[in-house]
């Protein structure tokens, strides 16, 4: 899923893809920061981790990706030019 919609918080940001399901009651779990890459962990009901990948330019955040795994190295720019 990519999100261009932005946000003042990684978590927001994050949150702002599932606008359109509020039944499943997204919550924000857990948020990883390193510099201007977030790693946001959104559960749902019932229980369904998504992970969701976010950038900050400017101090304004956006989701990049999002998926039902975990992304290693998310925070390498090298790795993944996003």
């Amino acid at each position: 899923m990519l999100v261009s919609e932005l946000a003042s918080s990684p978590e927001q940001a994050a949150l702002a893809g599932w606008c359109g399901s509020l039944s499943a009651q997204p919550d924000v779990v857990r948020v990883t920061i390193r510099g201007h890459r977030a790693a946001v962990v959104i559960d749902t009901a019932p229980s369904h981790p998504d992970y969701v990948y976010c950038i900050e330019h400017e101090g304004q955040w956006r989701e990049v990706v999002s998926g039902n795994g975990a992304c290693v190295g998310w925070d390498d720019p090298e790795r993944f030019n996003w």
